[in-house]
């Protein structure tokens, strides 16, 4: 008879890596999973708890989350709250997480990927190859998994935004990219060209959803359409892929020499109808149309307009704002398209929250589930299998003797 640490009785296992869906014992020893049978007896010193009314899977892992900045005290306990075990920061700096960790953490596994930002973590939008070299081993012997290249907040040119995506491969550095250049915006277009820069590399192409609003073709479910035929031309070609199910966008609400410093708000601001200005934020926020992020007993939750407005000028404008812009038709068809293969042609589910009040993995996902859109498998599939294996974590996403007791 085998020693466990803790039990789990009469789980309803989900874990298609094993292909198993059903009721079983889990037996966890040393943070591991021991075993997974019909039925398993303790021994003397054995935790044993009774979870009968539980679907269990393996841990969630979110590709793209953010945990710096303002939000950073919270964001960790609200992945944690939201069934999250491992996630994805994409921005960085990994200093400042790693700092916090002590005293912000909430037990879940966290890899950092630094940002690339111009006149910010870089010179310009234009840095030299010696000077991208650098700020990725810099990146990577801090302790970051890679770089993101925030190009729809912050672009670079189209070349070093290419010589970025091939100095991260060459050092073996994980890559994602905020599609759009200081030629291509994001939207479809930029898309686009991020697969052309990106072509022969390996790469994380984030939140397909944000570049499906209808900025380019005037509909998001006909561009949705089309980045969907792009995407699923390039399955397999070192582009992994991730959207997202939350209705709001989170960006900057930053704002210098009059204009807000992020792109995405800019476009956001114009598509509400809004001029691309202070000003026009100021309005957007006092009707409603741009919700600010502030602290909610805590968690981070939307302000009211009038709060908003005050807590945007008390932090002299350095707060994130949420848009109504990810539309709903996009998301679904995203989460659920299969290619001729049967394959997804986006590889996983992701929350682009975080600190950002949209950890929907669980709330938003079982209701595609709910909805047949899914299997409970498939779900799986795409909240922690896959995106193990985009992130190279051998020892999660499954529930094999000898993984990781990461369990949701």
């Amino acid at each position: 008879m085998s020693n466990y640490d803790l039990i789990l009785k009469n789980s309803y296992l989900v874990d298609p890596a094993t292909n198993v869906e059903g009721y079983v014992d889990i037996g966890i020893s040393d943070g591991k999973i021991a075993a997974v049978e019909k039925e398993l007896f303790p021994t003397g010193k054995t935790q044993v708890v009774d979870i009968r009314s539980n679907i269990v899977v393996p841990g969630l892992i979110d590709t793209h989350v953010h945990l710096t900045g303002r939000w950073r005290e919270y964001g960790h306990r609200m992945l944690a709250r939201a069934g999250v075990t491992t996630a994805l920061d994409c921005g960085g700096p990994v200093d400042e997480i790693i700092n916090d960790l002590p005293d912000w953490g909430a037990g879940i596994n966290v890899a950092v990927l630094n940002g690339v930002v111009p006149e910010k973590t870089v010179s310009s939008s234009n840095p030299e190859t010696q000077e991208l070299t650098w700020y990725v081993r810099e990146s990577l012997e801090a302790g970051a998994l890679g770089i993101k290249i925030m190009g729809g907040h912050y672009p670079l040119t189209p070349d070093a935004t290419r010589e970025s995506i091939r100095i991260a491969n060459a050092q073996l550095a994980y890559v994602a990219f905020h599609a759009g250049t200081t030629t291509r915006g994001s939207n479809l277009e930029g898309m686009k060209q991020a697969l052309e820069l990106a072509e022969g590399l390996q790469m994380q192409l984030c939140h397909v959803n944000a570049y499906c609003r209808g900025i380019t073709l005037g509909d998001p479910a006909v561009e949705t359409l089309e980045a969907i035929s792009q995407l699923s031309a390039i399955k397999g070609k070192g582009i992994v892929t991730e959207s997202h199910l939350g209705p709001f966008n989170g960006t900057s609400g930053k704002c210098k020499a009059g204009v807000p410093e992020s792109h995405v708000t800019r476009t956001c601001l114009r598509t509400g109808g809004f001029p691309e200005t202070t000003d026009g934020l100021r309005q957007a926020i006092k009707s409603g149309y741009a919700l600010v992020n502030r602290i909610q007993g805590d968690e981070i939750d939307y302000a009211t307009p009038d709060e908003g407005e005050r807590y945007w000028d008390e932090q002299q404008t350095d707060v994130t704002v949420s848009f109504p812009v990810n539309k709903r038709d996009t998301a679904f068809l995203l989460a659920m398209t299969k290619d001729s293969d049967a394959d997804f042609v986006i590889d996983a589910l992701s929350t682009d929250g975080g600190g950002i009040p949209r950890n929907f993995l669980v709330s938003k996902g079982l209701l595609l589930v709910k909805f047949n859109a899914l299997s409970l498998k498939e779900f799986v599939w795409k909240t922690s299998t896959v995106p193990a294996r985009m992130l190279g974590l051998e020892t999660k996403g499954h529930f094999t003797p000898g993984a990781d007791a990461d369990i949701t």
